[in-house]
């Protein structure tokens, strides 16, 4: 058993938390997951806590109270912390300056448009999504000042492929560790695909737009109006088991072809030893440690990529090979959580770090401002968002219980809780 105990919270995304910590634990690391509700696709989590009706507020603060408890050493978070509201309302990470006055080690995970700044985006993609009416699901300010907070608590940040690394790295945040996504190839069997002159292609979004949608069945009406034989289907507004089993009967998958890299329903398939059209970014092909076994594609080459991938049978054995070959080297569970056990015995072992006041302290006032301002907080209310209006009492009363545990860290990390008092000081000015 390892030396440290690992807390993922506070989303199942994708299942791929929940597959990580099963991963873990057969490794022999002390895993769990903890998840707010039962997730809407069915993943299962060792920890749920269902908020319903309760006041948001109490209950993830008290969640989090919880978790310390229960003493881990490590908190692996994806996506959000313990403490947030909608988007970057209700004051997200609050809880962040708790953990690291109760001297725990923090790691952080991205998920997409999370780090995905606009900005950035059409800056490096040159077929972002925003040209073909894709509007920014966030405030840049806002996101760019979470962010920045974030890197004041993170010991360490960690993202699936480069492709989220670059935005990581051009909003000036520190390097990540890259854990790939992770599937378990024992239930993805290899199916491959058979010699068929009508071959089967298939396309699954889950947003149209950011998917490049339009694009491909552009492609696809023209193609068969060329008298092109194949058939065609749009996996849509299915149960993941229905879905699965179009996947295993497809001779051809086209994923996205506007962000750059490739998601979970190309990894799927790729197991699967079905072969996937997916743009990669140009730049990332060459930056790429290993061969990405994959039919590159984006909009002003769709419709040729498809007519050869469904007119050239040996072209889609090969690729069915080689990407089964590479969801085994690359994203098989099994090799993912040694990964991820790497990194978590690295940031265990390295000296406390303290928080960076002066790098969290824009995202607490922007914060605080919103929440004392008093028509936000007339807006809170009706809208039982439960952010508090009495979260100073909430987060000192906390602080006041993490100092009276006496958990036996040294001086110096003792120390290091006075700078919550600190932050509180000057936001408080």
């Amino acid at each position: 058993m390892s030396k440290y105990k690992v807390l993922m919270a506070p989303v199942n995304i994708s299942g791929q938390p929940k597959m990580l910590t099963e991963g873990l634990q057969s490794l022999g690391v002390d895993a769990r997951l903890f998840q707010y509700g039962k997730h809407k696709f069915g993943y299962a989590s060792d920890i749920v806590v269902d908020i319903g009706q309760r006041n948001r507020t109490e209950a993830q603060l008290e969640s989090l109270d919880n978790m310390l408890e229960m003493e881990f050493d490590i908190y692996h978070f994806w996506f959000r912390t313990f403490y947030f509201g909608s988007y970057y309302n209700g004051f997200p990470g609050f809880d962040l300056p708790l953990l690291k006055a109760s001297g725990k080690k923090i790691l952080y995970r991205f998920t997409g448009y999370d780090l995905r700044m606009a900005s950035l985006e059409k800056a490096i993609n040159p077929w972002h999504a925003y040209q073909y009416g894709f509007e920014p699901l966030f405030d840049e300010e806002e996101q760019l000042k979470y962010l920045n907070y974030l890197s004041a608590f993170v010991d360490q940040f960690i993202v699936q492929d480069i492709e989220m690394e670059s935005y990581l790295l051009a909003a000036g945040l520190p390097k990540p560790k890259i854990v790939p996504r992770s599937i378990d190839v024992d239930e993805w069997p290899y199916v491959g695909v058979e010699e068929t002159d009508r071959p089967l292609v298939i396309h699954a979004p889950s947003n149209s737009i950011v998917k490049g949608t339009p694009f491909i069945l552009e492609a696809v009406k023209e193609l068969q109006d060329e008298g092109l034989e194949f058939d065609f289907r749009l996996i849509q507004n299915m149960a993941h088991d229905e879905a699965r089993a179009w996947y295993e009967k497809c001779d051809l998958a086209v994923d996205q072809i506007l962000i750059g890299w490739y998601g979970v329903f190309s990894l799927e398939c790729m197991a699967l030893g079905k072969p996937v059209i997916v743009y990669i970014r140009e730049d990332l092909v060459s930056k790429s440690k290993v061969d990405i076994p994959i039919i590159n594609a984006n909009p002003s080459n769709i419709k040729e990529v498809m007519r050869s991938a469904i007119t050239d049978a040996s072209l889609r054995k090969k690729y069915s090979l080689k990407q089964r070959a590479y969801a085994e080297q690359v994203h098989d569970v099994k090799v993912v959580a040694k990964r991820v056990r790497e990194v978590y015995d690295e940031v265990y072992e390295r000296p406390f770090k303290p928080a960076i006041p002066g790098v969290a302290i824009p995202h607490m006032k922007h914060q605080m401002r919103k929440l004392t301002d008093s028509a936000n907080q007339k807006m809170f209310i009706m809208q039982k968002s439960g952010v508090s209006l009495n979260q100073d009492h909430i987060f000192f009363s906390l602080m006041k219980k993490i100092k009276q545990k006496k958990l036996g860290f040294s001086n110096g990390v003792r120390q290091k809780r006075e700078f919550v008092d600190n932050l509180l000081k000057n936001i408080l000015k």
